[in-house]
Formats: C-alpha cells, structure tokens, sequence
C-alpha cells in the first residue's frame, strides 16, 4: 500500500505542476500576443 503511494502521488504531483505551468503559459502567450497585435495595429494607424 505504501509503494502504491509512493508511485501514485509523483505522478499527481507532477500531472498537477504541469497543469498549472500549462494553464501559465497558454495566459502569457494570448496576453503576449494581444498585447502585440494592439502595437502593431496603433503603429499601423499611425
């Protein structure tokens, strides 16, 4: 039982980091990207 625990909590542990470091990365990008296509387009305008 406790071998079982031993391999089964890394592994959420891990499935949970990489979770948040996805759900990071995909914010950062949409708000990178939006901020980028807000400068390209007021420096189009002007």
């Amino acid at each position: 039982l406790v071998f079982i625990y031993l391999y089964i909590l890394p592994l959420l542990a891990a499935r949970a980091v990489l979770g948040i470091i996805y759900t990071v990365l995909i914010h950062g990008i949409s708000g990178y990207s939006h901020c980028l296509a807000r400068l390209i387009s007021s420096s189009i305008s002007n």
